[in-house]
């Protein structure tokens, strides 16, 4: 039987602890509101079933990118791909804000900027890490 090593390398080190913790956050994030979107939906503004879905989505995420952290070699296409779904739900949360899209509380704005912001960084952290594997 043979056992296959992940391990991380001075060159991919930062791309995997991003990649991680994105999964990681995400996931957890997905908890709260599958748990929690019950109470929250008074709290942020959408809906239960808003939040409860969105939970599902970032659970989902979380476990692709965690599927992408954990391969052996981490491909510069399925890297590439999570950096680009961080942008996307940065521009995504941008345009629900400005679009006016969900009824929001002002506890909903902060938490959309937040999140924007969250995955702005991670996108950062992300591509940042891929280029210095990649020198």
């Amino acid at each position: 039987m043979t056992t296959m090593v992940r391990s991380t390398t001075a060159r991919d080190g930062l791309l995997r602890l991003a990649l991680r913790a994105d999964a990681a956050l995400s996931a957890a994030g997905g908890l709260v509101f599958l748990i929690a979107g019950g109470g929250l939906d008074s709290l942020l503004g959408p809906n239960a079933w808003v939040l409860r879905l969105l939970g599902v989505a970032l659970v989902g995420y979380g476990a692709a990118v965690w599927t992408v952290a954990t391969a052996a070699t981490i491909s510069r296409r399925s890297a590439s791909t999570v950096i680009g779904a961080n942008l996307a739900s940065t521009v995504a949360s941008v345009v629900v804000l400005i679009g006016g899209w969900l009824p929001l509380t002002t506890a909903g704005v902060v938490a959309t900027l937040g999140m924007a912001l969250y995955t702005t960084v991670f996108a950062d952290l992300q591509f940042m890490g891929l280029r210095r594997r990649d020198r």
